[in-house]
């Protein structure tokens, strides 16, 4: 996997890389549609061949979205970076092997 951040993993339709989003981009139907969406791939994944693969899907959405907040920094001033902003890097060290992840379960697709 070359992706080095999520805007290279999750593209839109037109194949275009997806943008940064705030979350006033998003209605509620919108969110629950995503959740629909995630809910719908774990059920999925209970009569799937390989007995672990819903509790491998679970991890890796949720160490996603842990490594996305985990970088939240507020510096000497206040400002504040990082936290839930859709940046992962993927070339860091201690986000290996999460693309690849994001990838065998489609989660791309999901957020097509």
């Amino acid at each position: 996997m070359d992706a080095q951040n999520p805007s290279e993993l999750f593209t839109c339709s037109s194949g275009t890389t997806s943008s940064v989003r705030t979350p006033d981009s998003f209605s509620i139907e919108t969110y629950e549609s995503i959740v629909s969406d995630v809910l719908a791939r774990y059920e999925e994944l209970a009569d799937s061949a390989i007995p672990w693969a819903q509790k491998t899907f679970a991890g890796c959405v949720v160490r996603f979205a842990g490594h996305d907040f985990m970088d939240f920094r507020e510096d000497d001033n206040g400002v504040t970076s990082g936290g839930s902003d859709g940046c992962v890097n993927f070339a860091d060290p201690d986000n290996k092997g999460l693309a690849e992840c994001l990838s065998a379960f489609a989660v791309p697709d999901l957020y097509e």
